[in-house]
C-alpha cells in the first residue's frame, strides 16, 4: 500500500488505541523503534521500521534524501514501516520517518541509510610465486580490495581449504580507515613440507552476497627437499624366465633432486637396444623389461640412481633361465622307523630353477595320510606312525614353470612295534627275587635281549638270567637298581621298551642332633638328612606334639616367617615299609630388641611430674640407658630424676625449664640395640584481661579496645571476630593494634559493629577475653523512582532502608498506610509484594522507615504494561495440491497488537508470491497451492511494550512416482540378486513387490526378503525357477505407481556322469569319456600334467604303455564356473628292480639292515636268500637284528610278479668297539687346570682308534663332562675349571664302531685362586666424619679366605695413593673424615696361595659424602684380580 491519507488514518487509529490504554504517558512524544541503517543485496527486500509513541493524534510518512518516496517498489505498512522490494542501485540513499502531530502540526524525524552489499574483485597478494627448502617458513600475505559489509577471507591450496593445525597458522585482521572496508590475511606454514607445494589463493566472500565469492590470483609455492644423496628404496629382484619370455626388474629410489635411474648388466652400463627396454618417469624409479629371454640374458642386473649430490647403486638381482635335472641330489631310501614316532623320508629334488614343487606318493598313488607333511626340504615327515603307513614312497619334484615332473626311485618305509615288558616298573625289597617278562608286539619274527641300564647285555649267572624274554635277579641288592631294556629286533630293524626296577631299603640317617639358631622373622629349613629312598614318610614333632604343615618333599620341615612359639626341639622320623629313623633337631630363636618411649612429645606446666615409659621385647631380655640432651642419666646434676620398674619408667618428679629437651631410651640384646625418642617441653600458661568489656559509639567515632596480657614464654597477642581469625588480615587502614595489644578502629561504621576477642597464645596454651562494640546509625531509606511492570507478573518492591538500631518500615500507595493482605504482602525484609500486578495497581507508592534517632521515606511510580499475546501460537495445516490453505491468527494485548506475516524473512503479502493473500481480519490466504508452498509461516503480533510470533506449518500432498535401479537383472544360480526400485511422493509412498499377479515374499518364496522400507527385493540364494518380471509398487495417500524389473539366473557346468579310474595293460586302445551340461553350453577339455590333450568330451589313445600311466583332468566351464574331476590310469608291466642291495659294515651287536625295492604292475613281492639258503623274510628290508661273525655273508633280494623275475646281491661285514685303556696319571696344574696321563688300548676292535675320550667331574657328582683329544696323544690338559675343587677323572677309547669301557677313577684337586668381589659392600651407620662399614664374603670363595684390604682417598686420586687397612672380619669403621668430601672406598679380599702369599681379587666400590653413600660414576674402575705379599696395615683417617 502507498503513503497518503490512508497511512494518517490507520496512524490515528493506533495512536488513538495507545492514548486511550496509556492515560498516565508522558505528553511528549518518543521513537519506540527508530530506523537503523541497514545494508542488503542488491534485488532483495529492504525494510525499515519506524514506531512512535505519543498522547495524541499523530501521522507517519517517509523522504528519499529529503523528497517524498514515490515509487510503486516503496510502500508504507500499516504499523508504519517502509518496506522497498527488489532493490536497485538508485534505491541507496538515506530515508528520513517522518512524524506529524495532526492537532499542533509539530513534527518528529529520524533517518537512517540504505547501502547496496557489495565486493570488489581486487587482490593484493605477496609473494606471486616463491620456492623454498623443507624445514623454511612459507608466508604469504593477502589484501582484499574492499567490501559492504565486510568480507570474510580463507586460503586455498590447489583448491582445498587451509584451516588452523600445528603447522599452519591463518590470520585475519581489518584494514580501519580504509573506504570501502579493506581486510587482509596472512598465511604461515612451519615448517614447510614438500606436499605444501602447490597454487595458494585468496577467497574473499560478502556474508550478505555468499553465492558470488572472490577469488585471487594464484601465488605459486614449490617446497623443495633438503639436498639428499639418492637411497635406493625398492632394490630389484631376482627373475626366473622361460627362454623365450620375457622379464621384468622393478626400482625405486628417493632423493633431492629425484635421482635419474640406468641399468646395469654384469657390471657393464645397459643401453637401450632390440629387446631390452626400460622407462624413466621422472619420479625416481625404473622398470626394465628385457623380450624373447635367451642364454645370453643369464647374469646379475642392477639399477643405479644419481643426482648432483651422489649415487647408489642396488644390490645385484639375477636373471635366470627356467631348468630341471633328470637325477635327484638325495634319494629316498628305506627307512624304519618305531610305531607312534615320527619317520623321515629324506629327499632333495633334481637341480631346478625355480626351486621344484615337491610331493610324494604312497605306493604309485599320491600320499593321503593326514598326519603326513612335505617339510620345507623336501622331506616327508609322518606323525604318530602306524603299521598301516608301510609301503613303497615315492618323491616327485614338479617345474611350475616347464611343466615338467620327475619321480625318485622308491623307498620302503617299516614301521617297527616296540615290545611289551610286563611288569614296566616294579618296587621290590632289597634281597627279593623279581622277574621281568617281555615279549613281541608284531607278528614278524623277532628275536629278543636284554640290556642293563649301561647298554651293556645282561650277563647269564648266579645273580641274573635271561631266557626266552624272561629276565631273573636274584637276591636283588641296591646296585641293581635302574632301568633295564627289552630290544626286538627283526628284517625291519630293532627297537626296544625299558622297564623301571627301584630297590627299598630301611631309612638310614646321616646326621643326629643337630642344633640351629635364627632370628625371628626369618625363614628355616629344618633338615632331615636320610638316604633317598622311594616311599618315604616323613612325620615331625615339636615338643611332642606332631607338626601338620611346612614338610618337605626332600623330608625338611620348612617355617617361613620364625616366631618365638617355634623355640624348641624338634624331631624327625623317617619311615617305609622296611623300618623307621629318627633325628632330633633343636631350634634356638632370637628377637631383636625394640624400644618406644610413650609419651613421645610431653607439653608439661613447670611443677608438674613428668613420667616416661620405655616399653621394649626382645630374646633375651634387653638391658635399658636413658639420656638426656646426650648425657646419661640419673646423674649428679640431676638429683630428683628416678628410675622404678626396672628402669622401664624415668620419673622427674617436679619439672622445670631446665629440664626442656630430648630424652633417649637405648635397650640391647646379643640381637642387636634400638632406641626410642621423647621431647619434653616445659612452659607458662599465658593470662589475659580487658577493659572496659561494653562499648558503644555513634558511627563515625574511634574505637579504643585495650588488651593486657601475662605468661612465660611472652604471649602473642591477636585480636578477631567470628569470621576472622587476625583482623589485622583485613587489611583494613582504618584498623591497627598497638604494640600493648590495643586495638583501634578509625571512623567506624555499622558493619564494625560485632563482639572482638583478643588471644594471648604462647607454646604452652591460649587464653581469651572478648570486647562488644556497638555502632548507633540514623535511618536512611533508598527506592527507585520509576518503576515498570508487565501485567500478571509478580511485583516486588524493595525498601532499602539502613540504620541501627534496624528501623521499622512502613508502604503507603497513593498516601494511604498499606498493610498485608490478598495479592499485597509486607514482607519480613521490609519489600512490598504484589501477586499478579494489574493496571489498577499504578500510582505512587511511599516506604517510611523510623529507629529511635529518628525516620526517613522514599516514594517510587509503578506503571504496568501488557505485551501482544497470540491465541493459538502454532499448528500444522494439510492440504492437497491445487486446493486454497487459509492459516488464521488471532492476538491480543495492551497496547492493542498490529498483526503481519512473513515466511523466511519475506514480507507478506509480497508481489513476487502473487497467490498470496491477507485478509481484513489478518489471516493469510495461499490459492492453488504447490508443493514448494510446504513451508513455516509466521504471524508477528507487536505493540510498543513487545512482540510475539506464531507458526504454522503447510503441509501439501503429492502423487507418487517410481523407478527401478537396474531393469536387467542377471546373476549366477546359488548367488544373492538384489532387485531395486526409488519410491518419491509426499508423504514418503510405501514400496511393496509382486511376481506376476502375486505379492513376493509370500509363503512359497522362503528364500524371498525384502529390505525395511521395501525398495530392494532379495533373493539368497536365487534359482533357475525364479526367472521372470518382477513389479515394484509405490503407495501413498496420493495414488500409486508401479515399474518392471526382469531377472536372469545363469548355471555353472555340472557332470552328467563324474569320470571313474581305469586299469588296463600296455598295448591295448582306450577312449576317455566326459559329459557336462550348463548356461551357457560349457567348454570341454581333457588335461594331463596341464596340458590339454583334446578339447572334445572324448580323448582316444590308440596303444597303451606304462608312460601313460597316472591322472587325467576333465575340465567343463563356461563364463559362470568351472568343473573339474580326476581319473587314474593304472597299466601293468612286469618288474624291474630300482633299488638293489648295498653292501654293509656293522658293529657287534647291531643289527644289519639290506634294503632292495623294485616297481612293476602288479606291485612285485621280494623275498630274500642267505649263501643260496631262502629265508622267511618277506618284502624290501632284510634285518639281521644283532650281528654276529656268523652273521657274514652275501645276502641276494629277489623280486617277482606274474610276469618275471630279476635279483640282487650284497655282502655283510661285522666289527668290534675298542678296549678300555688304563688311566696312569692325573696331576693338578693350576687353579683352573689338571692333566692326566694314560696307556694305549690293547685291541682297537678291527677299526683304527680314532680318538681318546677324557670325562671328568667335580667328585660325588653324577654326571661327567668331556673333552676328546686325537688319538695321536696319550695324555690331556683339563682346563676351565673351578678353583679348590677335587675332580674324578676317566679315559675312554672311541673308533669307528663305538667307545670302549671306562677305565678306572683317579683324582686330583685344583689349586686355589683369587675370590671373587666381596658382596652387599655397604654403609651401616654414619656421621658426617665417620662411617662404619659391613659386607659378605664372596661367592665363590675360590679357596681358605684370608683377610681383607680396605683402601679410601678423597674421589680423583691415583691409585697408588690410596691409604689401606686389613682386617680379617667383615666389619670396618673409618673416622675422621673430612666433612662435604667425596671419598671413594675400595675392597678387596684375599685367599692364601700355595707359597704363602694373599691371592687378592677385585674390589668393591663406594662413594661416601657427609657419611652419606653416593652412586657410582657411570663408568667404574676396575681392578684386576692380584698377588701379593701380605703388608702390614696403614692408618689414616683413623679406624677402628
Amino acid at each position: 500500500m502507498g503513503g497518503g491519507a490512508g497511512t494518517s488514518v490507520l496512524c490515528w487509529i493506533l495512536v488513538a488505541m495507545i492514548f486511550r490504554a496509556s492515560p498516565a504517558a508522558s505528553q511528549a512524544g518518543t521513537f519506540v523503534t527508530a530506523p537503523s541503517d541497514i545494508i542488503v543485496a542488491q534485488g532483495s527486500t529492504a525494510r525499515f521500521d519506524c514506531i512512535y509513541l505519543a498522547s495524541f493524534p499523530i501521522s507517519i510518512s517517509w523522504q528519499k534524501n529529503g523528497t517524498a518516496v514515490s515509487n510503486p517498489r516503496y510502500s508504507v505498512q500499516v504499523n508504519g514501516s517502509l518496506v522497498i522490494s527488489s532493490t536497485q542501485a538508485a534505491d541507496a540513499a538515506t530515508y528520513t520517518c517522518v512524524v506529524l502531530n495532526v492537532l499542533t502540526g509539530a513534527t518528529a524525524q529520524s533517518s537512517a541509510a540504505l547501502r547496496l552489499a557489495f565486493i570488489d574483485n581486487v587482490f593484493l597478494v605477496s609473494p606471486s610465486s616463491q620456492t623454498l627448502t623443507e624445514g623454511d617458513t612459507l608466508g604469504l600475505f593477502c589484501v582484499q580490495g574492499g567490501s559492504l559489509p565486510q568480507a570474510s577471507v580463507q586460503w586455498t591450496l590447489n583448491g582445498v581449504v587451509l584451516v588452523s593445525s600445528s603447522r599452519v597458522t591463518v590470520q585475519f585482521s581489518v584494514l580501519y580507515g580504509t573506504s570501502p572496508q579493506q581486510v587482509s590475511s596472512s598465511l604461515f606454514v612451519e615448517p614447510a613440507q614438500k606436499n605444501d607445494s602447490g597454487v595458494y589463493r585468496c577467497v574473499a566472500t560478502n556474508p550478505l552476497l555468499p553465492a558470488s565469492p572472490v577469488t585471487s590470483d594464484g601465488a605459486d609455492i614449490t617446497v623443495q627437499g633438503v639436498p639428499q644423496a639418492p637411497n635406493i628404496t625398492s632394490s630389484p629382484q631376482g627373475v626366473v624366465a622361460v627362454t623365450g619370455q620375457q622379464a621384468t626388474f622393478a626400482c625405486k629410489s628417493t632423493g633431492v633432486p629425484v635421482p635419474t635411474l640406468s641399468w646395469m648388466f654384469s657390471g657393464s652400463t645397459l643401453t637401450l637396444a632390440g629387446r631390452v627396454a626400460f622407462t624413466q618417469p621422472m619420479d625416481g624409479s625404473s622398470v626394465l623389461t628385457i623380450s624373447n629371454v635367451q642364454a645370453t640374458d643369464v647374469g646379475m642386473y642392477q639399477c643405479m640412481a644419481a643426482n648432483s649430490v651422489g649415487q647408489a647403486t642396488s644390490p645385484p638381482a639375477a636373471l635366470q633361465i627356467a631348468s630341471i635335472g633328470t637325477t635327484f641330489q638325495l634319494t629316498p631310501s628305506t627307512t624304519a622307523a618305531v610305531q607312534g614316532s615320527t619317520a623321515i623320508l629324506n629327499c632333495t629334488s633334481p637341480v631346478s630353477i625355480p626351486q621344484a614343487i615337491i610331493s610324494w606318493t604312497m605306493n604309485f598313488v599320491p600320499v593321503t595320510i593326514p598326519r603326513a607333511q612335505v617339510l620345507p626340504n623336501g622331506s616327508l615327515a609322518i606323525t604318530n606312525l602306524q603299521t598301516t603307513d608301510e609301503g613303497t614312497y615315492n618323491c616327485i619334484a614338479f617345474n611350475p614353470l616347464l611343466n615338467i615332473t620327475r619321480s625318485s626311485a622308491g623307498a620302503q618305509l617299516y614301521t617297527l612295534v616296540p615290545p611289551t615288558i610286563s611288569p614296566s616298573s616294579l618296587s621290590i625289597a632289597i634281597g627279593s627275587t623279581v622277574t621281568f617278562t617281555c615279549s613281541a608286539a608284531s607278528p614278524v619274527s623277532q628275536l629278543l635281549s636284554w640290556y642293563n641300564f649301561n647298554n651293556s647285555p645282561v650277563a647269564n649267572d648266579s645273580h641274573t638270567s635271561t631266557a626266552g624274554g624272561l629276565l631273573t635277579i636274584v637276591n636283588v641288592s641296591l646296585s641293581d637298581e635302574g632301568y633295564y631294556i627289552c630290544t626286538a629286533a627283526s628284517y625291519k630293524g630293532s627297537v626296544s621298551t625299558t622297564a623301571l626296577l627301584d630297590v627299598q631299603a630301611p631309612p638310614i640317617l646321616y646326621t643326629n642332633n643337630v642344633s640351629l639358631t635364627t632370628v625371628v622373622g626369618s625363614s628355616v629349613t629344618l633338615p632331615c638328612n636320610v638316604r633317598p629312598e622311594l616311599n618315604l614318610t616323613f612325620m615331625w614333632y615339636f615338643q611332642g606334639s606332631k607338626v601338620s604343615t611346612g614338610v618337605l618333599q626332600s623330608g625338611a620341615l620348612s617355617i617361613p616367617s620364625v616366631s618365638v612359639s617355634h623355640d624348641g626341639n624338634y624331631t624327625c622320623l623317617v619311615s617305609n615299609q622296611l623300618g623307621y629313623a629318627q633325628e632330633l633337631v633343636t631350634l634356638i630363636v632370637q628377637v631383636p630388641p625394640t624400644a618406644v618411649i610413650s609419651p613421645s612429645l610431653v607439653n608439661a606446666i613447670s611443677g608438674q611430674l613428668v613420667s616416661l615409659n620405655c616399653s621394649t621385647t626382645g630374646r633375651p631380655t634387653p638391658t635399658i640407658v636413658w639420656s638426656s640432651n646426650g648425657i646419661n642419666v640419673p646423674n649428679q646434676n640431676t638429683p630428683g630424676y628416678q628410675l622404678v620398674y626396672g628402669g622401664q619408667v624415668l620419673v622427674i618428679p617436679a619439672v622445670t625449664t631446665g629440664d626442656r629437651g630430648l630424652f633417649r631410651c637405648t635397650a640391647a640384646n646379643p640381637v642387636g640395640s634400638a632406641q626410642s625418642n621423647a621431647t619434653v617441653l616445659v612452659t607458662v600458661l599465658p593470662q589475659v584481661t580487658a577493659s572496659p568489656q561494653t562499648i558503644t559509639l555513634l558511627a563515625g567515632a574511634t574505637a579504643y579496645l585495650s588488651c593486657v596480657a601475662t605468661g612465660d614464654p611472652s604471649p602473642l597477642i591477636t585480636w578477631s571476630t567470628y569470621s576472622v581469625a587476625n583482623i589485622l588480615s583485613l587489611g583494613d587502614p582504618r584498623i591497627n593494634v598497638f604494640s600493648n595489644g590495643t586495638l583501634i578502629i578509625r571512623n567506624t561504621v555499622l558493619a564494625d559493629q560485632m563482639s572482638y576477642t583478643c588471644m594471648a597464645s604462647n607454646v604452652g596454651g591460649v587464653a581469651s577475653t572478648t570486647v562488644s562494640l556497638t555502632i548507633l546509625l540514623f535511618p536512611l531509606v533508598t527506592l527507585a523512582p520509576t518503576t515498570t511492570f508487565l501485567s500478571g507478573r509478580n511485583v516486588s518492591l524493595d525498601c532499602g532502608a539502613a540504620g541501627n538500631p534496624p528501623p521499622f518500615r512502613h508502604w503507603f500507595q497513593n498516601g494511604v498506610q498499606l498493610s498485608s493482605g490478598g495479592r499485597f504482602v509486607i514482607a519480613s525484609n521490609g519489600s512490598l509484594l504484589i501477586s499478579n500486578v494489574a493496571l489498577r495497581d499504578a500510582g505512587n507508592y511511599t516506604c517510611m522507615a523510623t529507629n529511635t534517632l529518628g525516620s526517613a521515606s522514599a516514594t517510587t511510580a509503578l506503571v504496568v504494561l501488557q505485551a501482544p499475546i497470540i491465541a493459538q501460537p502454532s499448528g500444522t495445516i494439510d492440504v492437497t495440491a491445487g486446493f486454497k490453505a487459509i492459516l488464521d491468527c488471532t492476538a491480543y494485548g495492551n497496547p492493542t497488537p498490529i498483526i503481519t506475516w512473513l515466511q523466511g524473512g519475506l514480507l507478506l503479502p509480497d508481489p513476487s508470491l502473487p497467490r498470496v493473500s491477507i485478509t481484513t481480519n489478518y489471516s493469510l490466504v495461499i490459492s492453488n497451492v504447490q508443493p514448494a508452498d510446504a513451508l513455516t509461516y509466521h504471524c508477528l503480533a507487536s505493540n510498543a511494550v513487545g512482540q510475539t510470533t506464531g507458526a504454522y506449518q503447510l503441509r501439501v500432498n503429492v502423487l507418487p512416482t517410481v523407478q527401478a535401479l537396474q531393469l536387467f537383472v542377471t546373476v549366477t544360480e546359488g548367488n544373492r540378486a538384489d532387485l531395486q526400485c526409488t519410491g518419491s511422493g509426499s508423504p514418503t509412498p510405501s514400496i511393496t513387490w509382486k511376481r506376476g499377479v502375486y505379492s513376493v515374499p509370500n509363503a512359497t518364496t522362503p528364500t524371498y526378503s525384502v529390505s525395511t522400507n521395501g525398495s530392494s527385493l532379495s533373493l539368497a540364494p536365487a534359482r533357475k525357477a525364479d526367472e521372470g518380471v518382477f513389479t515394484c509398487v509405490a503407495t501413498n495417500v496420493a495414488g500409486t505407481a508401479q515399474t518392471t524389473v526382469t531377472l536372469h539366473v545363469l548355471v555353472p557346468p555340472t557332470f552328467i556322469v563324474t569320470p571313474s579310474n581305469i586299469t588296463t595293460i600296455e598295448g591295448v586302445a582306450l577312449n576317455l569319456t566326459c559329459s557336462v551340461y550348463g548356461d551357457p553350453p560349457p567348454t570341454v577339455q581333457w588335461l594331463r600334467g596341464g596340458v590339454v590333450l583334446s578339447s572334445q568330451g572324448v580323448y582316444s589313445i590308440a596303444t597303451v604303455s606304462r608312460s601313460n600311466s597316472g591322472v587325467y583332468t576333465c575340465t567343463a566351464f563356461n563364463p559362470i564356473g568351472l568343473a573339474s574331476a580326476d581319473i587314474t590310469l593304472d597299466v601293468l608291466y612286469p618288474p624291474v628292480i630300482t633299488s638293489g642291495p648295498a653292501p654293509l659294515v656293522v658293529n657287534l651287536y647291531y643289527p644289519a639292515i639290506f634294503t632292495c625295492s623294485a616297481s612293476g604292475r602288479p606291485a612285485p613281492l621280494i623275498t630274500w636268500q642267505f649263501q643260496g639258503s631262502a629265508l622267511a623274510t618277506v618284502g624290501g628290508a632284510l634285518n639281521v637284528s644283532s650281528a654276529t661273525g656268523s652273521s657274514v655273508g652275501t645276502y641276494i633280494c629277489v623280486a617277482s610278479n606274474a610276469v618275471g623275475v630279476v635279483t640282487a646281491s650284497a655282502t655283510l661285514v661285522v666289527l668290534f668297539p675298542p678296549s678300555a685303556p688304563s688311566l696312569t696319571s692325573v696331576t693338578t696344574e693350576t687353579s683352573t687346570s689338571i692333566s692326566a696321563q694314560w696307556m694305549p688300548s690293547a685291541s682297537n676292535g678291527g677299526s683304527l682308534i680314532t680318538a681318546y675320550v677324557v670325562s671328568y667331574r667335580v667328585t660325588g657328582n653324577l654326571t661327567f663332562q668331556s673333552i676328546s683329544v686325537n688319538s695321536s696323544t696319550l695324555g690331556a690338559t683339563i682346563v676351565g675349571l673351578s678353583p679348590y675343587i677335587a675332580y674324578d677323572v676317566q679315559v675312554q677309547a672311541l673308533n669307528n664302531v663305538g667307545m670302549s669301557s671306562a677305565s678306572a677313577i683317579l683324582q686330583a684337586q685344583t689349586l686355589q685362586d683369587a675370590p671373587s668381589v666381596p658382596r652387599n659392600f655397604r654403609i651401616t651407620s654414619s656421621t658426617s666424619t665417620s662411617i662404619s662399614l659391613a659386607w659378605d664374603t664372596p661367592d665363590p670363595q675360590n679357596g681358605v679366605l684370608g683377610l681383607y684390604q680396605l683402601q679410601f682417598a678423597v674421589e680423583g686420586t691415583a691409585d697408588n695413593l690410596f691409604s689401606s687397612i686389613f682386617v680379617f672380619s667383615q666389619q670396618a669403621t673409618l673416622s675422621s673424615l673430612q666433612a662435604g668430601i667425596i671419598y671413594l672406598l675400595k675392597l678387596r679380599a684375599s685367599t692364601i696361595g700355595t707359597n704363602g702369599q694373599s691371592l687378592f681379587g677385585p674390589d668393591a666400590l663406594v662413594r661416601v659424602q657427609n657419611g652419606q653413600s653416593l652412586p657410582l660414576p657411570t663408568t667404574q674402575p676396575t681392578t684386576q684380580p692380584t698377588t701379593q705379599p701380605t703388608t702390614q696395615p696403614t692408618t689414616q683417617p683413623t679406624t677402628q
